[in-house]
């Protein structure tokens, strides 16, 4: 089943499909190259992206954060059944999981006006 309206999607999916395939939680980590890539508006799967600092920032709430979204994750997953990217499911309506720590992706954080909660 093609879900892919353009071949920038279609290559854009694919390389989340196989970034995400290849990790036990597929969790894809993100810098600011490809933060600014994936998150444009033209394409035909969702994105649910973490945003946090690094350990060095001794941010408290972020590994409390951190383990629930990978909790969120995997019950998601767990919908999916075995078959994770062959499902009806995932096939009808791609989601893609992906964590940014704030240093790597600054300027994409400042574009998107994320609002600091410290």
């Amino acid at each position: 089943m093609q879900v892919h309206s353009s071949l920038a999607t279609t290559e854009k999916y694919d390389k989340l499909l196989k970034s995400s395939s290849s990790r036990k939680l597929p969790i894809v980590e993100f810098n600011e190259e490809s933060i600014q890539r994936y998150a444009k508006e033209d394409r035909d799967f969702s994105l649910i992206v973490l945003f946090t600092e690094s350990p060095t920032y001794k941010c408290e709430a972020c590994p409390v954060i951190g383990q629930e979204y990978k909790q969120f994750v995997k019950d998601y997953l767990d919908t999916l059944g075995d078959e994770l990217h062959n499902s009806t499911k995932f096939t009808k309506q791609p989601i893609f999981f992906g964590r940014c720590e704030i240093a790597k992706c600054l300027e994409f954080y400042i574009k998107v006006n994320i609002k600091d909660f410290r």
